[in-house]
Order: C-alpha cells, then sequence, then structure tokens
C-alpha cells in the first residue's frame, strides 16, 4: 500500500527513519500503531481501575500482596 503523507508527518517520517531504528517505513507505522494500542489499553485499564474506585469495589494491598505471594510461592 502506497500512502502519500502532508509534509509534516512525512517530514517526521524522515526524521525517525533516519534515527535507524526502523528497516522501513512499514516497522516504523507498525510500531506506532502497537504503541496507539497499547496506550489506548492502558486508559480503559485505567479507567476500569478508577471504576472499581468509585464503587468501592477494592481490596487492601497487604491483601492483595499476600495472596501474590501465595500464588507465586513467594516468601513473605
Amino acid at each position: 500500500m502506497v500512502h502519500e503523507f502532508p509534509p509534516d508527518l512525512q517530514r517526521e517520517l524522515e526524521e525517525q527513519m533516519a534515527l535507524g531504528q526502523y528497516a522501513s517505513e512499514t516497522d516504523l507505522i507498525r510500531a506506532a500503531l502497537a504503541a496507539l494500542r497499547e496506550r489506548r489499553e492502558d486508559v480503559v485499564a485505567i479507567q476500569a481501575g478508577l471504576d472499581d474506585l468509585a464503587a468501592e469495589d477494592i481490596r487492601p494491598l497487604d491483601e492483595v500482596a499476600a495472596e501474590i505471594r501465595q500464588r507465586h510461592g513467594w516468601s513473605n
């Protein structure tokens, strides 16, 4: 797929490519989309936590930490 980008976006792509971290513009775009997907997932998780907090659906940290230690066989 060939896409023509606006000049400002094309400059940004060229600057990123010049850093040498990506083998192609496709790899760069793939990484950018993955970062956006991760950001969206983080926002959803944060909102879920805020919703739990608002609903007072929370547990004390020591209780959760003890459960994690037990689940993984870690000592106190």
